[in-house]
């Protein structure tokens, strides 16, 4: 850990009193660690702002810090499509995910999804999301888009 250069760090807690920590190295974005332990008294704006998303063992950043919103879905090569979180790479097509499937936004210290009336749906902890309503999230949700399993994880006051 010595040698990252972390800046975001992000905190969710497992159990009662038990916490871990993922800090992403903002030379090399897609390398995150994990460990237990405490999380320091104060961060860094960008890291209050911090949202990733778990999916098939890998860790996605998501872009709120830049814009309000993002979009998740994938991209279309005929079209030219292109969501600001691009599932592709995850079998997008195949698991049912949309081109535009959901989108991602802070209100206040509050994180939301809302299904933007996708083909396949969009689900949090197993539950159907009515398009174009907004559903708030907590911090280590379960969300699926389509077939496809994704753990929210960012930092809450």
């Amino acid at each position: 850990m010595s040698k990252m250069l972390v800046k975001e760090i992000y905190r969710m807690t497992i159990a009662a009193h038990q916490t871990r920590i993922l800090a992403v190295d903002t030379v090399d974005r897609s390398r995150v660690v994990s460990f237990h332990g405490r999380l320091p008294r104060s961060l860094s704006p960008d890291a209050e702002q911090a949202v990733f998303l778990v999916m098939d063992g890998q860790t996605t950043s998501v872009p709120l810090a830049e814009k309000p919103s993002v979009v998740i879905g994938r991209a279309d090569s005929k079209t030219g499509f292109r969501p600001d979180v691009d599932l592709t790479a995850h079998g997008a097509l195949v698991r049912g995910i949309s081109r535009a499937h959901a989108r991602l936004y802070r209100q206040g210290s509050h994180l939301y999804v809302a299904d933007l009336s996708s083909a396949n749906g969009t689900f949090v902890g197993g539950v159907r999301l009515t398009p174009d309503i907004p559903y708030r999230l907590r911090s280590g949700d379960q969300l699926t888009l389509g077939c496809l399993n994704i753990r929210v994880l960012f930092h809450s006051s």
